[in-house]
């Protein structure tokens, strides 16, 4: 379905003449057209849209994946101010005169976010054990299927609307942390009463 949006050759591009964007008064129609469209093939083939949108969402748990594109460009810190992708026309008219820079410690921040960061196996883990704690029941299992389950949800969603884009987990880190240790704790709790 992002074949249709976001390739200049797509069916979608040689129907409305651009990519997505423009005016609103045209995006209306064209969400419309476009949905109808995606809902179709949604309905033609569910199992094959149920399998890519389960691809999509154990792929935001599996180190070193990317996005597609240019969008994990969106939580990298830039090695120069080229580097960063920006749309000159939004940028003019909410920011003009800005120019983009990058100052001194950028290296040594970038350095520290190579090896300083929330493992995404780890993230897995901590779902995994908010699952299994919310199945099990304790003491917090309220607490965990909220945070844990939010965060799931969150990912879900996206894989199912769109597909899976590493900026997308960034959010979800606190919530699976936070969920994810009250999961522990209650499964260490059953294993060790008392």
């Amino acid at each position: 379905m992002l074949t249709y949006l976001w390739n200049p050759s797509s069916p979608a591009w040689r129907l409305f003449g651009h990519g997505p964007g423009g005016d609103a008064a045209g995006s209306a129609e064209e969400n419309r057209v476009l949905g109808t469209f995606a809902r179709a093939v949604i309905r033609a083939r569910p199992g094959r849209y149920a399998a890519l949108v389960a691809t999509d969402f154990v792929r935001f748990f599996v180190p070193g994946v990317g996005s597609r594109g240019y969008s994990d460009n969106a939580i990298r810190l830039p090695d120069d101010a080229g580097d960063v992708l920006v749309d000159t026309r939004v940028r003019d008219r909410f920011l003009p005169g800005y120019a983009q820079q990058v100052r001194t410690g950028a290296g040594a921040l970038r350095a520290y976010s190579d090896i300083m960061h929330t493992p995404r196996w780890g993230m897995g883990l901590l779902a995994l054990a908010g699952l299994a704690a919310a199945a099990l029941g304790g003491a917090h299992r309220r607490e965990v299927v909220l945070l844990v389950g939010a965060a799931l949800l969150l990912l879900l969603g996206s894989a199912a609307t769109s597909e899976m884009v590493v900026r997308y987990l960034v959010p979800c880190v606190p919530l699976l942390v936070a969920g994810g240790a009250l999961a522990l704790r209650d499964l260490l709790a059953r294993v060790r009463p008392g």
